[in-house]
């Protein structure tokens, strides 16, 4: 005959339940929602770092378009006289699942100091036509984000005062144009005139659509739904009604700790043995930020034994690194610069 379980182990069990089917609901209405704001338009600006950034249908206008499609005759005169198209170095960052970045320097000197030395522009960032394929018809596979750049103050470019500068980026497919941001940043870079000298870059970070994993539309959902199920905390929701008052909870907990502390251990190896595989490779650098100054962990003088972290050039000991990265409070599963954050892909000796 089965016994019949208590009152108040039965209450605990709903309960739990309870907690659980909670949990799981909010999951999936954060992931609903998520699909769900993605196709939604914007149209409020954002103000970052003295630039101000207009999104479509802020101004009330169309799309401003390019000044290399003179057949579309739509362009005034006194934009044209304002606007020029301009060459950029595209430096592309490591792509991460959720985010497209880009870094734009200009090639021409006239631009780079026109950016170097004037404040408050005005970012202009559109959709715009895709590119054609090799079929003639317009290209599924990306995205086109119109990019202009704009200031009262003109600067002489080829005989003429320009107060604007446009260019066309081809971004990844699912990219949310209208969710780009922009921020000014440092960079070096050695262009005719100001070579060897502190440039400012642009420096572009666009989401991707949730929806945008491999099938897309509802296997893409499906996935998500899935994966959001296993994202749940299932040992501790399992935790009341299958270890608590069995015999097994200690052993149990043992094999959990043992996990957790070699699963530390494994990453903290892994990560002296990427810095060690680095360090093999060391490239010489002329010019690095913080040359000179104290260790940014140790606040002792730099000396022969310090190390560059490419590419962001931030200057530190290495055996202070070294002795970071193995720490058991390191924040990151990869190699980190502890200034910037950015991720470290080599190592630069200074000469």
């Amino acid at each position: 005959m089965q016994r019949q379980r208590p009152a108040h182990e039965l209450r605990r069990q709903a309960v739990f339940k309870g907690i659980f089917l909670a949990l799981a609901a909010a999951l999936l209405f954060q992931r609903l929602r998520l699909l769900a704001a993605s196709g939604s338009a914007g149209s409020e600006g954002i103000e970052t770092n003295s630039s101000f950034i207009l999104r479509p249908g802020d101004d009330g206008q169309r799309p401003p378009e390019r000044l290399d499609r003179p057949d579309k005759g739509r362009r005034t005169a006194e934009a044209a006289a304002l606007s020029e198209p301009f060459h950029i170095v595209e430096l592309q960052e490591e792509n991460r699942p959720w985010q497209v970045l880009r870094l734009l320097v200009p090639l021409s000197p006239e631009v780079a100091l026109w950016w170097n030395n004037t404040e408050d522009f005005v970012i202009k960032a559109t959709q715009c036509e895709k590119p054609m394929s090799s079929g003639g018809l317009n290209d599924t596979r990306v995205e086109c984000l119109h990019l202009e750049v704009r200031n009262n103050r003109s600067f002489s470019y080829h005989g003429r005062n320009v107060q604007a500068i446009e260019t066309e980026l081809v971004l990844p497919k699912s990219t949310i144009v209208k969710d780009c941001r922009f921020a000014w940043v440092p960079v070096r870079e050695d262009l005719p005139d100001v070579g060897g000298t502190l440039l400012r870059a642009l420096h572009l970070s666009c989401p991707v659509s949730p929806n945008s994993l491999e099938g897309g539309g509802l296997p893409g959902m499906v996935a998500l739904f899935f994966f959001g199920w296993l994202l749940l905390p299932w040992p501790l929701l399992l935790l009341p009604t299958t270890i608590m008052y069995t015999a097994a909870q200690p052993i149990l907990l043992g094999l959990a700790l043992g996990m957790a502390s070699l699963t530390r251990c494994l990453r903290r190896r892994r990560r002296l043995w990427r810095l060690s595989s680095v360090g093999r490779r060391m490239v010489p650098v002329e010019a690095a930020y913080g040359e000179g100054e104290p260790c940014c962990i140790c606040f002792g003088a730099v000396d022969e034994a310090s190390i560059c972290l490419l590419p962001c050039r931030h200057t530190l000991h290495k055996s202070c690194y070294r002795s970071w990265v193995g720490a058991d409070s390191y924040p990151s599963r990869d190699l980190i610069c502890p200034i910037c954050r950015r991720k470290v892909t080599g190592v630069g000796k200074l000469v």
